[in-house]
């Protein structure tokens, strides 16, 4: 009985070990991104704008990156500095995610994004802070 009770003991204690050090790795981004020209606006059909945002690697490790397909926004993917699809950035690097706004793509008003995961892990994806996401 001892056995199971010890045993009962050790899974919970482990569990709350994991989600508590779950819950404040949560808390700081491995990469961030910071908004470098005006991120609401508004496009007419007709017409096109430009959206650049700084991707900074928070930690030492390199990532390969890509940001999720936004219907209406197209990734642009030349020029000094500018983010590549996908883009690599070694620890503590950063580039410019710049994307171009196609009026006469957007279906509906966006709100969202943009979003920049891991390559080959969905479960690790940030987006901007909420003031900064495209409007």
């Amino acid at each position: 009985m001892k056995d199971i009770y010890r045993k009962t003991l050790t899974t919970i204690f482990s569990a709350l070990v994991f989600a508590t050090s779950t819950f404040l790795h949560a808390g700081s981004p491995v990469w961030s991104l910071t908004p470098l020209t005006t991120t609401t606006l508004s496009v007419p059909s007709n017409d096109t704008a430009t959206v650049q945002y700084q991707v900074t690697n928070q930690s030492t490790k390199t990532h390969t990156l890509f940001m999720q397909s936004i219907q209406g926004i197209t990734q642009l993917t030349t020029g000094l500095g500018i983010c590549s699809n996908p883009f690599i950035l070694a620890g503590k690097a950063s580039c410019t995610l710049s994307l171009q706004v196609n009026g006469s793509q957007l279906t509906q008003p966006i709100s969202d994004g943009p979003i920049v995961c891991e390559q080959g892990s969905l479960l690790q994806c940030y987006r901007p802070a909420s003031a900064n996401i495209l409007h």
